[in-house]
């Protein structure tokens, strides 16, 4: 069963689970006291946890949520500086927050911007 493009339950899962389920169910209910619906929502989340090659998938996302970041960063000091008056207020605002975030230049963060985009 394939629930979205990272996400895969095996036969086996929904095996184990429907047995769970089932061993609950026919269990006396003094002893074991009827699933709710969200004891079942429970079981599938646990199942649709992400799977460790799709690990990946996520730092990349975080990546560019990290870049978009920077770039409103450059943008907003870039603003600041040309509000003030000062030359090329791009390439400073990029060279200060390029030592903030510990890349050589502002040269070399803005090459790190545009391979993470």
């Amino acid at each position: 069963m394939k629930l979205s493009k990272n996400w895969h339950i095996s036969d086996a899962q929904i095996d184990a689970i429907l047995t769970q389920l089932r061993t609950a169910i026919e269990s006396d209910i003094v002893t074991n006291p009827p699933l709710t619906w969200d004891d079942i929502r429970q079981a599938l989340r646990t199942l649709e946890q992400p799977r460790p090659e799709d690990w990946r998938d996520l730092a990349a996302t975080q990546r560019k949520k990290q870049v978009a970041a920077i770039r409103r960063e450059i943008a907003a000091r870039a603003e600041e500086l040309r509000r003030v008056g000062v030359p090329n207020p791009v390439a400073r605002a990029e060279a200060e927050i390029a030592e903030r975030w510990q890349h050589a230049s502002g040269a070399a963060l803005n090459r790190w911007l545009r391979r993470h985009r």
